[in-house]
């Protein structure tokens, strides 16, 4: 046997390159509407590779690996030119993913992982370039690698021909646009690190991942039964309690990265209301098993992740996010009983008393930057419901502690930042947003008593009068960009429930002071922006958020009334119709961007619940305007656009964000009283497909070929497929359709390898498109 070693080099002369700024990757598992794309496969730690020969076929080197689970051929590419690969030789490489943190020195520029696997996944070579005349080379993508992930490139380059720079970096500037967070989906590829033991080249192979079907879920209800937690820290023994009554349903050694399961023990198999966890015998962390907290795959609480688990009465559970502080917290309960504060302003002597009782609960110098701690002396050892910060004996903020509104670490209150906390019934208080302008203040009650607005249009004259009694507040010269303030000149002070604003002797805007709506800093109505207010019980404005729209406005309540629609199709006439008694509300020509309005011609004035919109003589589309749907500014409905409208008691609507209603050739609904029959297409391979009602009765059983549809209806004694329905492929379940109408269904739904395309309820009707 002769055996032929050719030196493999990724270049041993390199040069810095500073053509890259670094693009950060993110590692996260991809969710499509039925199954899940894991990027943190289970890989295994040590492999070993033989390198086969250079150039690959379709890559820069050859590489096998004969045993494991990565036991295979692979098309592999360099990541490090200082080093050197000989063609035959074997080694032992430790595996890292390179969506994972990877030591440091293994790679130079880890954080361009993103881009390294969008290039992956583009299959470049022998794809013609940007000039339409060349086609990429191995060459050119191996070139473009280095300039992405390591801190040198080539400089002769023996090793890359045929390749050429100016292809190479259109494969660069390609990742750099689109490769930034990239995440590879079901039947791509991800980049697999293997790093020789012995120090010979750093390379990457293309590992398969697929897309898993997803387990179906729910919130926990009735309890959680069991648990799947991953041990993020240490190797240690691990102890789970249940709380209640003490039992032990977990006590073993469990290594750092491995995960551990238990069950619950109490009568009804479920784990009580609270489980303890306790790390070589000493207590860790709890997590709440109630219910009565979000738990479910992603809570993390101290070093412990869930990543399974079930509920009593729901079922598997469904993911969840863990509180930004990652441990377990509540919401404040029954007055704050301790807190933890920062002090951001000066070097100071400190004085905390609470309010009620005139008690100091704390009094001591504290410096700039520091912490301190103080808890509640009244006599269930709360802080009661207020407490007065002094800073040198003045008085510098208070803060409610009463729980009525939001407290938790992050709430900033004069040169104060709250770090930590708990409340009587709640435990550990969890994270809040502080409103934007740091204050303490609170939602409008009990009318607004005065305002200070910003005006944003042109220098004018400004007027502004009560509505309920006409009565002018304010009436002054305000420049561009000047603010005004007002107070209110009721009996009560306050500005009753609206305010109209004349801007040059004309109505401008009008803005809802009763706080029925909204309204605080940052609403912005016309020309006007609030930036400061106050209500009679609720003191201080808080911040709001304006509608899209910016203006002032409602939800649907009491069936529409008026709507101005865009014309996003051809020029056509148009013919607006009511459907119940059939009138016409509109009718005419409308031009290619065009808007028109109608008005409602019922008794009540409004357009019924529903209107018929036809194009040419035809049904083009249907819009609910009975406000059992989200209807406003902003909804695509067929080849129209919904601009402006108002409903009987909502007043202006307000914007909307909603998919978009499709045109329909005619009446559809959405899924009541069960469904009776389904449409739905294989999209995987030809198989003996098998559908079963959940009583087993079966509904359909044939051969499927790909890409094909079929069909059934259901046959329990009302016709209906009854609450859920599984389809077997080739004799396995496949996936499970819910038929109640308890969850979204109809043509668009996938499930599996299954897309929905038609179907009716009983009482619904066709199904609408989701």
């Amino acid at each position: 046997m002769v055996v032929t070693f050719v030196f493999l080099s990724c270049e041993t002369e390199p040069i810095k390159s500073d053509a890259l700024d670094a693009v950060n990757a993110t590692s996260k598992s991809l969710n499509s509407d039925n199954c899940t794309v894991d990027l943190l496969p289970d890989l295994p730690e040590i492999v070993n590779a033989c390198a086969e020969a250079k150039p690959g076929s379709k890559s820069y080197l050859d590489l096998v690996i004969a045993n494991g689970t990565l036991a295979g051929d692979y098309a592999a590419w360099c990541i490090d030119v200082a080093r050197t690969l000989n063609a035959g030789d074997c080694f032992e490489a430790n595996v890292f993913n390179s969506y994972e943190p990877i030591p440091a020195g293994v790679v130079d520029s880890p954080e361009n992982f993103d881009l390294i696997n969008w290039i992956l996944n583009q299959d470049f070579v022998g794809e013609l370039s940007e000039n339409g005349v060349d086609a990429y080379t191995i060459g050119d993508v191996q070139w473009a690698m280095w300039e992405l992930i390591d801190d040198a490139n080539c400089i002769a380059c023996t090793y890359l021909n045929p390749f050429n720079v100016g292809r190479a970096n259109e494969i660069v500037s390609f990742a750099i646009a689109n490769g930034a967070g990239y995440k590879p989906g079901g039947g791509d590829v991800l980049a697999v690190v293997l790093q020789p033991t012995d120090g010979k080249q750093v390379v990457i192979i293309p590992y398969y991942i697929e897309c898993q079907p997803e387990i179906p879920c729910d919130p926990c209800d009735g309890k959680v039964t069991e648990l799947t937690l991953k041990n993020n820290g240490d190797g240690a023994n691990v102890k789970v309690v249940q709380k209640k009554d003490d039992v032990v349903v977990f006590d073993a050694y469990v290594d750092a990265g491995a995960t551990f399961s238990f069950s619950g023990k109490d009568k009804n198999g479920t784990l009580g209301t609270e489980i303890i966890i306790y790390v070589d015998n000493d207590e860790h962390t709890r997590i709440h098993t109630s219910c009565s907290k979000p738990i479910g795959p992603g809570l993390i609480s101290g070093d412990f992740e869930v990543v399974r688990g079930a509920s009593l009465k729901g079922g598997e559970l469904c993911p969840v996010d863990t509180p930004p502080d990652g441990g377990d917290c509540g919401e404040c309960e029954g007055k704050v009983t301790k807190l933890t504060l920062q002090n951001t302003g000066i070097d100071a002597n400190i004085k905390v008393v609470q309010k009620k009782d005139d008690l100091v609960v704390f009094d001591e110098f504290v410096n700039s930057g520091a912490l301190f701690s103080f808890s509640g002396i009244d006599k269930k050892g709360t802080l009661g419901t207020e407490i007065i910060i002094y800073i040198n004996e003045t008085e510098n903020t208070r803060i409610h502690t009463s729980c009525s509104k939001p407290i938790g670490p992050g709430l900033i209150s004069g040169d104060f930042i709250v770090v930590g906390g708990a409340s009587l019934k709640g435990g550990e208080l969890c994270p809040v947003d502080t409103p934007p302008d740091g204050g303490d203040c609170g939602e409008c009650d009990g009318k607004v008593t005065k305002l200070t607005l910003q005006n944003n249009g042109n220098d004018a004259v400004i007027k502004v009068v009560q509505k309920k009694d006409e009565v002018a507040i304010f009436e002054e010269f305000v420049s561009s960009g000047s603010s005004f303030s007002f107070s209110g000149k009721d009996k009560n002070g306050t500005l009753d429930t609206e305010i109209i604003i004349y801007v040059g002797g004309i109505e401008h805007t009008r803005i809802h002071t009763s706080c029925s709506k909204p309204i605080g800093p940052g609403l912005i109505s016309g020309d006007f922006e609030v930036v400061g207010g106050a209500s009679l019980k609720g003191g201080d404005l808080c911040p709001v958020d304006t509608p899209p729209g910016g203006g002032d406005c409602g939800e649907c309540e009491g069936k529409v009334t008026k709507l101005t629609l865009k014309n996003n199709g051809n020029t056509a006439s148009i013919r607006v119709a009511q459907k119940k008694d059939d009138i016409t509300v509109f009718q005419g020509n409308v031009a290619t961007g065009a808007p028109f309005s109608f008005s409602g011609l019922d008794k009540s004035g409004t357009l019924g619940t529903e209107i018929i919109i036809y194009v040419d003589g035809k049904e083009h589309v249907r819009v609910h305007t009975s406000c059992s749907k989200p209807i406003g500014t902003g909804l695509k409905i067929g080849d129209f656009e919904v601009l402006g409208g108002a409903s009987l008691n909502g007043g202006e609507l307000c914007p909307v964000d909603v998919p978009s209603v499709p045109p329909t050739n005619g009446d559809c609904g959405e899924c009541e009283g069960k469904a009776t029959n389904l449409i739905l297409q294989n999209n995987g391979g030809q198989a003996l497909i098998r559908v079963e009602q959940k009583d087993g009765a079966a509904v359909f059983e044939a051969t499927v070929a790909a890409g094909d549809s079929f069909s059934f209806s259901g046959t329990d004694k009302n016709g209906t497929l009854g609450t859920e329905i599984a389809i077997y492929v080739n004799g396995v379940k496949h996936t499970s359709i819910h038929t109640s109408c308890s969850k979204p269904l109809g043509p668009g739904l996938v499930s599996g390898d299954f897309k929905v395309l038609g179907g009716a309820s009983l009482n619904g009707g066709e199904f609408c498109p989701l």
